[in-house]
């Protein structure tokens, strides 16, 4: 059996929890923001920003913009 590694995210530790595939990602600066999203328009995608309240994270609907 393969080893399991622990998930250090606590319900108490509102800073410790993910939500969505890009929480993950490390601080970017505006330039590599921007590179982002041109590289996502640039494949034909539409580029969105979701976010919500930490407090809310798990038991609302998320804020949806387009960009």
């Amino acid at each position: 059996m393969s080893n399991v590694q622990d998930y250090p995210s606590r319900l108490s530790d509102p800073a410790s929890r993910r939500m969505g595939t890009f929480s993950y990602l490390p601080p970017m600066t505006p330039d590599e923001i921007r590179a982002q999203v041109d590289w996502i328009v640039q494949n034909g995608w539409n580029p969105g920003i979701e976010h919500t309240e930490p407090q809310f994270a798990r038991s609302n609907y998320w804020y949806m913009w387009k960009l």
